[in-house]
């Protein structure tokens, strides 16, 4: 199966990237809404994207979005195919469920063969299914390694023989009446979801008592990899009015061709969801194009270097176009970076402003910056001022006692490796008390090698780590339009 989200590598690991109070911090899904409706659809692709990926898995991710935002029309004929497959599928579930259901009741013969055409007529659907969107692929102008992977994949599928003898049986089986024509049906059934199958024609040279009025099927064996083991079974009237006969030659076929049809399905549904995650994707980048907002694709190398960056939020949110850009970089030698500003300096804009870019980033999208490269952390972690929390939280106490629980339970929860942002944590208990207790999270954030920015108003802090080469000062300047200055 190809995976449209992570191609051939590995797909990423069962743990969240960012969880989900980091997100509400973001406020992204807000961002998301201003040209994204679909709440439910929003919500699958931030799951996605809060998933941790790898830089081969990103880029793969890229070039699709690329492909899909370059070529317009393409990812909806691609959703209408892959919505029309889930409907097959469930279509036939349901006439498979009733079928089952009146199995209890004994149905005669006739029963059983109907729901063999029924089987037939839905597997052939998705088989033509998968040539219309091979041809699909195959006359838009693809570039990217995912859509071309993907092509080549159903090239290979419905331009095999095995393809083909699969449909021609599929025709044969669509009508009862077909049983009744003095070929033979052979059918080649396998472990995994293959069959391959050719109806034989009459020898007009056998005298007129051979009556070629068989079934040959054949079922390979797991027995040393070399039995093959068969059974014939003649057609006549038994086969309409006798349940049991009928269900020794038509239930194998049944099971077999309902086992194809699930493996279809599930490579559908995989990559419908992918494409749900595109479609929101393209969504991002269509309304940073028509808005005149400029965007990058970030690069992954061993620094950390974003140019004239703006927070997405205030883009979505206010509309406002003159939102000012910020130039971030982090470097390898440094364990963290302290912000110290004016109260409404823009300190927190500029740490989510940086903090949404690595997780867009790490989901494959573009970041409202001119330029990027960014070194990928093993996870990244938010938290932000306690009165920013104060509505998700009940029945906790006061407002220090629930900030230290939260800081304890988040620093618990932080892998080596990762990236944390920090904005205005302590703002209710003294300035010393404050700034003693960051300075040991933060020790101890570096300690365990995860990088970290810390906005604060605590201007001891400044004191604290005025000696630290290994952490870089900034602070914010009001002159020059709400930037941030080069390090104190």
């Amino acid at each position: 199966m190809m995976d449209l989200l992570y191609g051939d590598f590995p797909a990423a690991e069962n743990k969240r990237f960012v969880d989900s109070s980091s997100l509400k911090a973001l406020r992204l899904a807000n961002s998301f809404s201003h040209f994204y409706s679909d709440i439910n659809r929003l919500d699958r692709f931030f799951r996605i994207a809060a998933l941790q990926s790898s830089r081969e898995v990103i880029i793969y991710r890229q070039e699709i979005i690329k492909d899909f935002a370059g070529i317009p029309l393409l990812l909806s004929k691609l959703f209408d195919s892959f919505n029309r497959a889930f409907e097959y599928y469930t279509s036939y579930t349901d006439v498979k469920k009733q079928f089952y259901s009146d199995s209890s009741r004994r149905p005669g013969g006739g029963k059983v063969l109907d729901f063999l055409t029924e089987t037939a007529w839905w597997l052939k659907k998705l088989l033509i299914l998968q040539n219309e969107i091979y041809d699909l692929l195959a006359a838009s102008p693809v570039r990217s390694d995912g859509l071309c992977k993907y092509r080549d994949h159903l090239s290979e599928t419905v331009n095999s023989a095995e393809y083909h003898d699969l449909l021609r049986i599929l025709t044969l089986l669509e009508s009862k009446n077909a049983f009744m024509t003095g070929g033979a049906l052979e059918i080649q059934l396998s472990d995994g979801a293959n069959m391959s199958a050719k109806y034989v024609l009459p020898d007009e040279n056998k005298s007129d008592d051979v009556k070629p009025t068989g079934i040959k099927r054949f079922f390979k064996k797991k027995k040393d990899n070399t039995d093959v083991s068969y059974g014939k079974v003649r057609i006549d009237e038994n086969l309409f009015t006798d349940p049991s006969f009928a269900s020794s030659f038509a239930r194998p076929i049944i099971d077999e061709l309902s086992q194809i049809i699930k493996s279809i399905h599930s490579e559908f549904s995989g990559n419908l969801a992918a494409l749900e995650f595109y479609d929101v994707a393209v969504a991002y980048v269509n309304y940073l194009t028509q808005h005149g907002i400029a965007f990058c694709y970030p690069q992954f190398g061993s620094v950390n270097e974003i140019s004239n960056l703006k927070d997405l939020y205030l883009l979505t949110v206010t509309q406002d176009r003159t939102v000012v850009p910020n130039d971030f970089r982090f470097a390898n030698d440094k364990n963290g970076t302290l912000i110290i500003g004016e109260n409404g300096s823009g300190k927190t804009v500029y740490l989510r402003s940086i903090a949404s870019s690595y997780l867009l980033a790490n989901a494959g999208l573009p970041i409202s910056a001119e330029s990027a490269v960014i070194d990928l952390p093993a996870g990244i972690f938010v938290m932000m001022a306690s009165s920013e929390r104060d509505l998700e939280r009940t029945g906790k106490g006061g407002r220090f006692e629930s900030e230290v629980s939260d800081l304890a339970q988040f620093v618990h929860n932080v892998e080596s490796g990762s990236f944390v942002f920090l904005n205005e944590i302590f703002q209710s208990t003294s300035y010393d008390e404050g700034a003693e207790a960051l300075y040991s999270v933060l020790d101890h954030f570096s300690n365990k090698r995860v990088k970290w920015i810390l906005v604060t108003h605590l201007e001891q802090m400044i004191a604290i780590f005025d000696n630290d080469d290994s952490v870089n000062i900034q602070k914010t300047a009001l002159e020059d339009g709400f930037r941030f200055s080069s390090p104190v």
